[in-house]
């Protein structure tokens, strides 16, 4: 067997290809987590938007029935409410009683403004 005079050279030369490589593998791997990592993130945030939109659909659906004669009934009991705490002889007591079902009247008329809408 002849010695190679030019086999250090190579083995220098492919060694040098090795690491460089190495080096090059090392970064690519690394860039390939960030993506990985970026965009498994990325996938959360917008199956999160996704699923609030869902619920956004589902309560309009659920919240979107005619709901006017539910109201309507609401306005009538308290308007009674009212009218009875006043044919009372002891109406000044009930007076607090009867500004709170005063202000639930004009929260339900608001409430069904906005549910014209």
């Amino acid at each position: 067997m002849n010695p190679c005079s030019d086999c250090p050279a190579i083995d220098t030369g492919l060694r040098a290809v090795c690491q460089g490589l190495d080096l090059v593998s090392g970064v690519l791997g690394d860039e390939s987590r960030a993506w990985d990592e970026g965009i498994i993130e990325d996938l959360k945030r917008q199956r999160d938007v996704l699923m609030g939109m869902k619920e956004v659909f589902e309560r309009r659906d659920r919240l979107a029935g005619d709901n006017v004669p539910s109201l309507e009934k609401r306005i009538t009991n308290s308007e009674n409410k009212i009218r009875t705490y006043r044919e009372r002889p002891d109406a000044e007591t009930k007076v607090e009683a009867i500004a709170k079902l005063e202000e639930q009247i004009k929260n339900v008329h608001i409430k069904g403004m906005y549910m014209l809408m």
